[in-house]
């Protein structure tokens, strides 16, 4: 958990300038923000990170890019998990881009500074399911895995965004938090001065069996039949391929996900017991045939999953690339050792 976390932005009148930080009782040397801040502007630099030590105290920094001109940064403790911490910081950044508002109260930058102790506390299933809700995330993930690896100028091509522009911005903050999950992995090749993508794990959400199966089954009469059944159909008509945002919303909500704890804790619940903040949800969660209920009872009909898996997939379509000319040994050769080297 950071110590403090503050954001400077760039006024047409002003130049760079801080915008607010919580806790507000935290000093911090302005004059040298505002420099490292106006160099990363004066180079014209891409968005990236950087540490740097502020009064005998580590800081991270995140340069958000040309066109949004924004650095947020954070004072970290030691023994700071820094790639769940990063992932956080731009999560918030990337919610702030795209909303267009900037924290102005107290109130505010309190909700914010929660808002990434929560995100680093998260489960992985959270952070990913919440992610994969996300439509414009989903074309980011989806122009990767059928390449596995790709130049990020013709991801850019790809997904129809101009260099330079906000959405850019937009789209290395997103690439930076599936960087921290291990997800995606950037390459530079400082010898044809070229940014590769790397998928390094293929996110499948997908159902799965209740762990209190059993239970469940000694409560509920034909729970057996009604499962198998359900699993059939979902098999035979390929539901799955329709419900990938539908399942990762579940994630990404934290109502529907903290009724489906309850449901993977207990198997099955009285509704009369369920708590009142998790009413609506668990309706919700029977419309999409996560649960049923019977009588006086709500019981959880198919668990719902997050998992990343070996690239498989993608590792086949990058040696087709290579066999048919359109990649190099050299780029295929560091993609199949990053991957490997996540392994290790």
């Amino acid at each position: 958990m950071p110590r403090a976390i503050f954001l400077m932005a760039w006024n047409p009148r002003q130049g760079p300038i801080i915008v607010g930080q919580y806790p507000s009782s935290v000093e911090l040397d302005k004059d040298k923000l505002i420099d490292l801040f106006g160099l990363a502007l004066r180079q014209g630099d891409a968005a990236h990170f950087s540490e740097i030590e502020l009064r005998g105290e580590k800081v991270i920094l995140y340069f958000t890019g040309m066109e949004t001109r924004m650095n947020f940064g954070a004072i970290i403790e030691d023994g700071e998990n820094l790639d769940s911490l990063r992932g956080a910081m731009v999560r918030a950044v990337a919610d702030l881009i795209v909303r267009g508002i900037m924290p102005s109260s107290e109130d505010e930058w309190k909700d914010l500074f929660e808002r990434i102790r929560v995100y680093q506390e998260m489960p992985l299933e959270e952070k990913v399911g919440e992610l994969f809700s996300d439509s414009f995330l989903r074309r980011v993930y989806d122009s990767l895995l059928e390449l596995g690896i790709s130049r990020k100028d013709f991801v850019l091509q790809r997904l129809g965004i101009l260099q330079g522009s906000r959405e850019e911005d937009i789209l290395r903050a997103y690439i930076e938090i599936l960087n921290s999950l291990g997800i995606f992995n950037t390459y530079y090749d400082e010898e044809s001065m070229r940014e590769y993508l790397f998928l390094m794990r293929d996110v499948v959400i997908l159902r799965r069996k209740p762990k209190l199966y059993e239970l469940i089954a000694k409560k509920i009469d034909g729970y057996k039949q009604e499962y198998s059944s359900f699993v059939q159909e979902y098999l035979e008509n390929k539901k799955w391929l329709e419900e990938q945002e539908t399942l990762a919303s579940i994630f990404a909500s934290p109502r529907l996900y903290s009724a489906l704890k309850e449901l993977r804790e207990k198997g099955l619940i009285k509704i009369e017991d369920i708590p009142e903040e998790l009413k609506s949800a668990m309706d919700v969660l029977e419309a999409y045939d996560i649960c049923r209920s019977v009588d006086d009872l709500c019981y959880l009909l198919t668990d719902v999953a997050i998992v990343l898996m070996f690239p498989k997939y993608s590792i086949h379509k990058c040696l087709e690339q290579y066999s048919s000319g359109v990649l190099a040994l050299k780029e295929v050769e560091a993609y199949l050792n990053a991957v490997k080297k996540s392994y290790q």
